[in-house]
């Protein structure tokens, strides 16, 4: 067994559903094969804890218009945390 199934089974006994995200459930594609867990994503694919890489057909939540780890995003989103929480606070609100 993988690490990232090993991992699920003992994540549901804590987590309702194993892992907070409906979407990324294995039940629901591949039980025993799609990885609940990611160590990273980028464009349409994510990477599995065995270093894995599938693609996302899904992209769910957020990045199905952008994928994940959108350089321009990211570019936006780092700049603001470098100004630090209050002012952050502030211009999201």
């Amino acid at each position: 067994m993988k690490k990232g199934q090993k991992l699920y089974l003992q994540a549901k006994k804590v987590i309702l559903g194993g892992n907070m995200l409906f979407s990324k459930r294995p039940e629901l594609f591949l039980p025993n094969q799609w990885p609940t867990y990611f160590s990273r994503a980028k464009g349409t694919f994510v990477w599995d804890l065995e270093n894995k890489k599938y693609l996302d057909m899904i992209c769910t939540p957020g990045p199905n218009l952008l994928g994940y780890s959108n350089k321009d995003v990211d570019k936006e989103v780092i700049k603001y945390l470098k100004k630090g929480n209050f002012e952050n606070i502030i211009v999201w609100f």
